[in-house]
């Protein structure tokens, strides 16, 4: 918990980030050594692409089976971002989403995640401190017990003054 709220505390991320694994695209998603390969690599290609992209994404296991994650991003360019009143127009969204909306927060759409592994949702970080500790949170007695598969998720630390 510490390592990470520090690596949230000594980074400037832009965005916090909800990451699901959508069941028709990924068989594996109840399997978390093969998540932490695939995705780990999934992030690693998209740096190649994107030289600002840094993340620090803490994964969660659904009450359902399968994994999800909860982090935070920054370096994501703008034209891959779809604003979710744009999707709202075409499709129904999340109960969650559409409550956002309506109360006019910024809920974005991370387009090149979900043509690869299902339904996300990015909000602008407010609040730095409030998210730093909610991100914590997701760091339970269980997950420490896989805490190796984690490690690559995060970012380098980089010390910023």
């Amino acid at each position: 918990r510490d390592k990470i709220f520090e690596y949230s505390a000594c980074n400037d991320f832009d965005y916090f980030v909800t990451l699901t694994l959508d069941n028709q695209k990924t068989e594996f998603r109840n399997d978390l050594k093969k998540v932490y390969k695939t995705i780990s690599q999934w992030f690693r290609d998209y740096k190649k692409k994107n030289k600002d992209f840094c993340y620090l994404i803490i994964p969660e296991e659904h009450k359902k089976e399968g994994w999800h994650f909860h982090g935070l991003v920054r370096g994501i360019p703008k034209s891959d971002l779809t604003d979710f009143k744009e999707i709202e127009k075409t499709k129904a969204l999340p109960y969650y989403i559409v409550n956002k909306i309506k109360k006019g927060q910024k809920i974005y759409n991370w387009d090149s995640w979900s043509k690869r592994w299902g339904l996300n949702d990015i909000e602008p970080i407010g609040n730095k401190e409030a998210v730093e500790k909610y991100i914590t949170k997701y760091c339970t007695k269980e997950l420490s017990t896989c805490r190796h598969f984690i490690k690559d998720f995060m970012p380098p630390y980089q010390y910023q003054p």
